[in-house]
């Protein structure tokens, strides 16, 4: 794995928040930081990456079908009261792979669980 420095995009802070991100830097620290990309190579996405990415989306799936039936996950994730019936409906309806509104892990599907039906 290489890390790749590069220069930040600028007015990164303004264009998240015009599409909705809030961006602070919390005790120091940038939320989403430009400063450099990782290239690695075809053997370490096959070899180093690929198998624990498919055990961390299962793990998230998990997650999820158990905060459809318990609501203190929720709570335990801070997830405000207000979005738990969107997740729930969200799930419950027209859940695709490309709709799944489970941030990085919705391109991967459903694979959990019969939580869609």
């Amino acid at each position: 794995m290489q890390r790749i420095p590069v220069v930040e995009r600028p007015d990164l802070k303004g264009a998240a928040l015009r599409h909705g991100y809030e961006y602070s830097a919390g005790d120091g620290v940038p939320y989403w930081d430009e400063t450099a990309y990782y290239r690695f190579a075809l053997r370490q996405i096959e070899e180093d990456l690929e198998k624990p990415a498919k055990e961390i989306d299962a793990m998230c799936f998990q997650l999820l079908d158990r905060s459809l039936a318990d609501e203190t996950v929720y709570r335990r994730l801070r997830i405000p009261e207000t979005y738990w019936d969107y997740v729930a409906d969200s799930c419950h309806s027209s859940a695709t792979p490309d709709t799944i509104p489970a941030g990085r892990i919705r391109n991967s599907g459903c694979r959990s669980g019969d939580w869609r039906s």
